[in-house]
């Protein structure tokens, strides 16, 4: 008989032997802190959730930007009444005024050998009339006649013809009594001419005692007056070619280019101010307003703008000057610049209605035809452009407060 050992292991005893038997022993443990684990679980959790909703909501760049460019957005652009216009600025430059010079050949005066500035009677900036001394050469008087006057020879009583008609025409203006104009040289426009010539301190024709008329000593100038602005000096030799003065005939100017906008903003008579470089401006107004022509070296399309020189305003020929607009500007139909588009038709603006706008309309039984002339394509002339708004003429289909669209 095998004996047998009364105290055979039970319980844990048990199962560590049982374990010795196939030669591993087995050992469980029991967790310690449970609610850690449940703890870490449900924040994982919550994480991963938070993650699914913000991937949710996140769009991509590519499909926002396909989502907004098929988004419709009503535009905020109206018709307002305003005024659209900015100061009006030139440049303009000074241009001599039209001048004529009187020259004296070499012809021989009443006993002299040649012809020399002996005296001059006026000086630069004097006015220059009719019947005016205005020199002495070779010791005898130079005296301004109009243009017309057709001088070629000396005159003496019952001389008849058209420079004699001229001559009595000219005293007859100058005030001198006893002239009658018949174009025959009698006593009494002999007697006038010797009264002009002792006025100015000389005697008419002494070689004759008076009785002659010497053609050599008139000169004739283009207008009514002018303003002496050179004079040759005492002692020159007048050789035909140098002149004895240059009388100006029109006063300078200035000339300024301007488109046909600008030009448009102008009228003839018009207050403007002028200055030159950084001095104060001076009131002047508009001369003339030129025709439409291309300038030769810029090639740009325009008008010439002549605006009268202020004489307190000291400029030279050439020198730049601004002009400036003083007139003020009426107020007018203006639309945003933005909402202006230009096409092979011509130059438009778009009408916007939006769907509610539609609906109000036509609750407030709005015709659809009068409606719908607020909407799409309307002409319009454009007069003025300034700080982002383009002045519109009178437009029968537009109106203040309407709605624009953008340019599509």
């Amino acid at each position: 008989m095998v004996p047998t050992d009364s105290s055979e292991p039970t319980g844990d005893d048990a199962s560590e032997t049982r374990g010795s038997a196939t030669g591993a022993i087995v050992r469980l443990r029991r967790v310690q802190h449970p609610g850690r684990i449940i703890a870490f679980v449900a924040v994982v959790i919550v994480m991963l959730a938070a993650s699914f909703v913000a991937g949710a909501m996140l769009v991509a760049p590519e499909r926002e930007a396909v989502d907004n460019a098929t988004t419709r957005v009503e535009p905020t652009l109206f018709v307002e009444e305003r005024v659209v216009a900015a100061e009006l600025q030139l440049s303009a430059g000074v241009v001599a005024g039209a001048s004529y010079d009187i020259v004296r050949g070499p012809e021989y005066l009443l006993g002299a050998e040649r012809s020399v500035v002996s005296a001059m009677r006026v000086l630069p900036g004097d006015l220059i009339d009719y019947g005016t001394v205005v020199a002495e050469v070779s010791g005898r008087p130079v005296i301004t006649v109009p243009a017309a006057t057709p001088l070629y020879r000396d005159l003496q009583v019952g001389a008849e013809g058209a420079d004699v008609r001229a001559l009595q025409v000219m005293l007859a203006d100058l005030d001198y009594r006893g002239v009658t104009v018949t174009g025959v040289l009698d006593e009494g426009t002999i007697d006038a001419m010797r009264r002009l010539y002792t006025a100015s301190g000389y005697q008419l024709s002494p070689d004759t005692e008076g009785k002659t008329i010497r053609w050599r000593e008139f000169a004739r100038i283009p207008v009514d007056h002018g303003t002496l602005v050179r004079a040759a000096e005492v002692g020159t030799v007048l050789d035909g070619e140098t002149p004895l003065m240059t009388v100006q005939t029109a006063p300078p100017t200035l000339v300024a280019r301007a488109t046909l906008l600008e030009a448009d903003r102008l009228t003839v008579g018009q207050e403007v101010m002028v200055s030159a470089g950084g001095g104060a401006p001076v009131s002047s107004t508009v001369l003339a307003i030129g025709e439409f022509s291309t300038d030769a070296v810029s090639g740009a399309g325009g008008k010439q703008i002549s605006v009268a020189l202020p004489p307190s305003l000291v400029a030279d020929a050439g020198q730049p000057l601004t002009v400036r607009s003083r007139a003020p500007e009426p107020t007018g139909l203006a639309v945003p610049l933005v909402a202006v588009q230009t096409d092979d038709e011509g130059t438009f603006v778009r009408g916007f209605r939006s769907a509610g706008e539609r609906a109000a309309e036509a609750e407030e039984g709005l015709e659809e035809s009068a409606a719908a002339a607020a909407e799409g394509r309307i002409a319009v002339e454009v007069t003025a452009q300034a700080g982002g708004w383009v002045a519109v003429a009178p437009n029968d289909r537009l109106r203040v407060g309407m709605r624009l669209g953008m340019p599509e």
